[in-house]
């Protein structure tokens, strides 16, 4: 994956952690939906159960962040964390890229 391919992911990614910052309960859920409807990710869930449990997991995929977990809040809570992993691994990347075309450090020896 090329660098400007990697930053259009990050600021994907950014645009959806700033769109729910700050909302909690119902109102994350719904703005968390929203964002995935309007990028065309996958928000996969099961009819749930006795209790608020689910026979089935759910799946979120949005930005290239995949998740399963066995409640709604969970999926998403989990797609926060590893969207925010990722975005960090984004910019080591992006930054090691920077520092090889700037003769700052040299190529790695291998293939990612």
């Amino acid at each position: 994956m090329d660098a400007a391919t990697l930053a259009s992911q990050k600021d994907r990614i950014a645009g959806v952690l700033d769109a729910i910052d700050g909302k909690e309960g119902l109102d994350r859920l719904d703005a968390f939906a929203n964002q995935v409807l309007n990028s065309d990710g996958t928000y996969l869930f099961p009819r749930e159960g006795e209790y608020g449990t689910a026979n089935a997991a759910y799946e979120i995929t949005l930005h290239g962040v995949s998740v399963i977990a066995w409640s709604e809040r969970d999926a998403v809570d989990l797609w926060v964390a590893s969207a925010k992993r990722e975005t960090r691994s984004i910019t080591c990347t992006l930054d090691s890229i920077d520092r090889i075309r700037n003769g700052i450090a040299p190529p790695p020896a291998h293939s990612p």
